[in-house]
């Protein structure tokens, strides 16, 4: 059962590179999801996917590109991004962006193209 409680992003540290830093905010086995914070800095294109979770992009700053099944899409504050688990994806430029991840996000799960 999940409980009411409040998260303090000050609180959370930020793991990652100068290309991708990603601040874990919550993950939960019922409901399985998880959210966090990412930031991208690149101009990397190598494609990628999650073999197991849906995963919902929320662009809170910044603009750039999402290459979506091989197809590029500007992307820009406020936008929503919607990609099904095995959907080949990069997003790439300067952004802030909400990730939620169900089932809950595990690195194992991602697939990158060589």
């Amino acid at each position: 059962m999940m409980e009411d409680k409040i998260i303090h992003g000050q609180d959370i540290a930020e793991k990652g590179n100068e290309e991708t830093k990603v601040k874990n905010l919550f993950n939960s086995q019922n409901p399985d999801i998880s959210f966090a914070k990412v930031i991208r800095n690149s101009a990397d294109k190598t494609l990628g996917y999650d073999s197991v979770s849906d995963n919902f992009h929320y662009v809170l700053d910044g603009e750039g590109v999402c290459i979506l099944n091989g197809k590029e899409h500007v992307l820009k504050k406020g936008d929503l991004i919607i990609i099904p688990k095995g959907t080949k994806y990069k997003n790439v430029g300067n952004l802030k962006i909400l990730v939620i991840s169900t089932p809950s996000f595990d690195k194992k799960n991602q697939v990158y193209d060589k």
